[in-house]
């Protein structure tokens, strides 16, 4: 009998190891260190002209010559168009015999034949005649503020030029002025950064951005302008980024995948395999194991580097595990097995 319950309570213990094996999981292992890295920081953004303008005189009348093309480039300064000359003519005519009757009482004043109400009186009227000369002159030449490429004619030579803005119906946009002036030599880049990455962010800084265009091409620019405040709904402020665009390869409305690289850091990295998250979840978490015990932690990702990440979290030197984890809850025991 004795015997007996000796065989029983051996078998019985032997069965309470196998189950206790059966419980422990298989893992893998990774002993975390401290590296360097450096922290890129990431945005998209949309190409923009870096000057544009639609060019139209200041009062209405009839384009009578175009000296401009749709996707023509013009210099600063050059004539893009002329508008009816009859109000100029006429106030050139008024101009011309003002200049004579001014003459004549400015040599009637320096001998005292004339008052100086009546003096005065003729001045601020050639002096206005002259201002409307100039007015006019303006109104009926229309030349380049700037250097750049003709985007879109509004007008053609005989349509008149009305200061309210028409509705473009078969393209379902406005038009307004003659033509639109767009500067794409450099060109701009606007992203929006938020308040916690603001520090980092400097005028001169190099950035790098792609475009889908050209997958293969990598272009580089500079951090020309910070603007002064942050939108009250998307906290966040506007950058503008300056490429030369020299070949013209980036055109207006197009969309850019911006990097900009900071200054080396270091930092805890572990394998982007042994993050885990749980279904329906939003955040990551790793399992660090103590003592054959896996403990679930909670992680912030910071930057990946290749097929590792950045993280905060954890510590250097903890036991974080790479294969097995989809099988781990926390506190599950576990058997670390490393190659």
């Amino acid at each position: 009998m004795f015997v007996l319950l000796i065989l029983g309570s051996a078998c019985s213990n032997k069965k309470m190891e196998e189950k206790s094996e059966e419980k422990s999981i298989l893992v893998s292992t990774v002993t975390t260190e401290e590296s360097e890295y450096k922290p890129v920081l990431d945005y998209s953004g949309s190409i923009m002209a870096f000057q544009e303008s639609n060019l139209s005189p200041v009062l209405p009348g009839r384009v009578e010559k175009l000296y401009c093309k749709e996707g023509q480039t013009v210099r600063k300064g050059d004539l893009i168009a002329e508008l009816q000359g009859e109000l100029l003519t006429q106030a050139l005519i008024e101009n011309m015999a003002l200049k004579k009757d001014f003459e004549r009482v400015s040599r009637l004043k320096d001998k005292g034949s004339i008052s100086d109400m009546d003096y005065d009186h003729l001045k601020a009227k050639f002096e206005a005649s002259e201002a409307k000369v100039q007015l006019l002159k303006k109104n009926t030449e229309i030349r380049a503020p700037f250097t750049g490429t003709i985007v879109s004619v509004f007008l053609n030579e005989g349509e008149n030029f009305s200061i309210f803005p028409t509705i473009d119906v078969a393209n379902m946009s406005i038009k307004n002025g003659i033509v639109r002036l767009v500067q794409l030599n450099p060109i701009k880049i606007e992203i929006e950064v938020g308040e916690k990455d603001l520090a980092k962010v400097k005028i001169g800084q190099d950035v790098q951005f792609m475009v889908d265009a050209y997958p293969d091409k990598q272009f580089v620019g500079k951090i020309k302008k910070i603007k002064s405040e942050f939108s009250p709904t998307s906290r966040t402020v506007k950058v503008e980024v300056e490429n030369p665009n020299t070949g013209l390869l980036l055109k207006p409305g197009m969309f850019a995948h911006v990097s900009i690289q900071l200054a080396t850091e270091n930092g805890i990295l572990v394998p982007l395999k042994s993050l885990y998250r749980m279904p329906g979840a939003s955040s990551d978490y790793v399992f660090v194991v103590k003592n054959n015990i896996a403990k679930m932690i909670k992680i912030e990702r910071k930057q990946i580097v290749g097929e590792n990440i950045v993280v905060e979290g954890i510590s250097v030197g903890d036991q974080v595990v790479t294969d097995g984890k989809n099988k781990l809850t926390d506190g599950s025991k576990v058997t670390v097995k490393n190659n």
